[in-house]
């Protein structure tokens, strides 16, 4: 059995990305490897559909096959497909349990959480050692989970649902959100069109959370052929975004185009901040990747 590793608020190696939440847990413990580099979160409903478990799967497994770590919530149906995916890839996946080591929730994943652990990566639990599933604790791992990872991806969720506290908590920190495109009328996504409404931005495939995350490569089609709800989009460019700068500039970068772009425009495309926006596009119009015009309107090169 790898030992857990627990880590106080005041050490000098509790992980920074934590203190961004208003209450960091503490204590904070580990089963496992918390590993640098790239690290996105997949979360959905408990009750997926099919072609949603695949298309989490999937996703899992392109980002894993490009060194990015998959995270997600332990849960059954979307979570365990994108854990799943990361270890049939050969990649490295993190599980944030809403519970204390003491217990095992669900305890039909404990096998999954030993497999998960043995090929490289990580059970986090931010509670005390006795800690019980409870309503309150499923929102402190969701808003953990937001918090550790640079990104996080919705694949299908009703109106109520977890993940939606996960993307809330996202939307707080100010951590970049996707969401799959879902048809208004299919209820097993409501929750996916109302994070689309709050400005969440879509995702297709892999390739957007590669440039975001600053890994190279990433498929120019759907990951899973399809996503759940929508047809898939036109290939993206290959322009790339220069080395070293923010998440948040890749993801303003890749929105922005050779067509004149107005700055609300690019907020709602990227559902970033508009402060953050306004960052991004002064530090690419200063690398003279953007141009600006008028009336804050911007394109890009090429």
């Amino acid at each position: 059995m790898i030992p857990v590793r627990t880590y106080r608020v005041l050490d000098r190696d509790y992980p920074h990305a934590l203190r961004d939440l208003g209450s960091p847990p503490d204590p904070l413990c580990v089963r496992g490897e918390l590993l640098g580099g790239p690290a996105v979160a997949i979360v959905g409903t408990r009750e997926a559909t099919a072609k949603a478990l695949a298309f989490a799967h999937d996703l899992a497994s392109r980002l894993a096959g490009r060194g990015v770590t998959v995270w997600s919530g332990g849960a059954v149906g979307i979570d365990a497909a994108a854990h799943r995916g990361a270890l049939d890839a050969g990649g490295i996946s993190v599980a944030v349990v809403p519970t204390g080591f003491d217990h095992c929730y669900p305890k039909e994943h404990r096998g999954l959480y030993d497999e998960i652990v043995e090929k490289g990566g990580a059970i986090v639990s931010p509670f005390q050692a006795d800690q019980q599933p409870t309503f309150p604790a499923f929102h402190h791992r969701n808003a953990v989970l937001a918090a550790m990872t640079m990104a996080t991806v919705v694949v299908e969720a009703p109106i109520k649902s977890g993940a939606r506290s996960t993307a809330g908590a996202a939307r707080r920190l100010r951590r970049p959100l996707f969401v799959v495109p879902y048809a208004p009328w299919e209820t097993e996504g409501e929750g996916n069109v109302l994070e689309l409404r709050r400005r969440a931005t879509m995702v297709f495939d892999e390739v957007i959370l590669c440039r975001l995350l600053g890994v190279p490569g990433g498929h120019a089609g759907p990951a899973g052929g399809r996503s759940p709800g929508t047809a898939s989009p036109a290939a993206a460019g290959t322009t790339e975004v220069p080395s070293g700068l923010s998440p948040a500039c890749s993801v303003v970068f890749y929105a922005a185009s050779t067509t004149p772009r107005h700055t609300d425009d690019l907020c709602s495309k990227t559902g970033l901040a508009a402060a953050l926006v306004q960052e991004a596009l002064l530090t690419l119009t200063l690398h003279a990747v953007l141009v600006e015009g008028p009336s804050g309107w911007f394109r890009r090169l090429s």
